[in-house]
């Protein structure tokens, strides 16, 4: 996989709370970015993982980790169930 090389200027605070450290920055930022572009539905969750240099389970505990569900529902998906669940039970849920 080729790679890009890019510069990022952070406020100081930003970078601290990032972990301070260049290398430890870099990394929690290509992370965010992964985990933004898999909960776009950009990435698969095993290409999130190859890019992040780990096996999908641990990328699947890395999400866990971070709060981040791994199958979001759309919310028009769910109001089509409700509205079939209603219409079959011929009641209001």
């Amino acid at each position: 996989m080729s790679s890009v090389k890019i510069e990022v200027t952070l406020p100081q605070e930003l970078s601290l709370k990032l972990g301070g450290d260049k290398k430890i920055v870099s990394r929690e930022l290509k992370k965010v970015s992964v985990i933004h572009l898999f909960c776009k539905g950009q990435i698969s969750s095993g290409k999130a993982a190859e890019i992040l240099g780990m096996d999908k389970l641990t990328f699947l505990d890395l999400l866990a980790q971070e709060g981040v569900p791994y199958y979001q529902v759309p919310e028009e998906s769910l109001r089509q169930e409700l509205k079939t669940v209603r219409e079959a039970t011929g009641r209001l849920l």
